[in-house]
């Protein structure tokens, strides 16, 4: 999958100006962590498609966090020396400790779409949205709110200060070529307005 993501993503780059910045977020499981070669592999990946590190983000679940902590800081401490951006996915919904927060190197923190799915009208609250913004900010994490699918969730994660959100709101799931295609309508727009 990473490698023909990347592979995707050259392909982009190199047919357009539009796509010079795009930034890849690929998830990875635990067996791919534990491998003895996944760092090189990683780094390998973008030379072979002349990616940039800060072009790729790893998305990690808090379940991969806790496998082996020792071994899963070590490595991505490794690759973010190299600038590769670390991603906590669907956070909240794992039963770990905290404190990882503060070991791992992470730059993006992703809240886990059922906090948001809570946030149905209007005047609803959700401390634990509230509460992670919060503590992500603190901690200087840029988030994410995952799963947003109204006006309302949008309006509110926008009001608490989450700067950046996915979900059917925006888009469903979708084939290369649209989004592509899509993605150049609205450089083309930008660029004349």
């Amino acid at each position: 999958m990473l490698d023909s993501s990347c592979r995707i993503l050259q392909d982009w780059i190199q047919s357009h100006p539009a796509f010079l910045n795009l930034k890849l977020a690929v998830n990875i499981s635990a067996s791919q962590i534990e491998t003895d070669n996944f760092c090189a592999f990683i780094l390998e990946t973008l030379e072979k498609y002349e990616l940039r590190p800060e072009q790729l983000e790893l998305e990690i679940t808090e379940n991969v966090l806790m496998q082996d902590m020792e071994l899963v800081v070590s490595k991505l401490n490794r690759l973010t020396r190299h600038g590769i951006h670390i991603a906590v996915d669907d956070f909240g919904m794992g039963y770990s400790s905290l404190s990882y927060l503060q070991t791992l190197p992470l730059t993006n923190l992703k809240i886990d779409r059922s906090f948001i799915s809570t946030i149905q009208s209007v005047g609803d609250k959700n401390s634990i949205v509230s509460a992670i913004v919060a503590m992500a900010k603190e901690l200087g994490l840029h988030i994410v709110a995952e799963g947003v699918e109204n006006q309302v969730q949008m309006d509110y994660v926008r009001d608490i200060g989450c700067p950046t959100v996915q979900g059917f709101w925006y888009a469903h799931p979708m084939p290369t070529a649209k989004l592509k295609l899509i993605a150049l309508q609205q450089y083309n727009t930008a660029q004349s307005a």
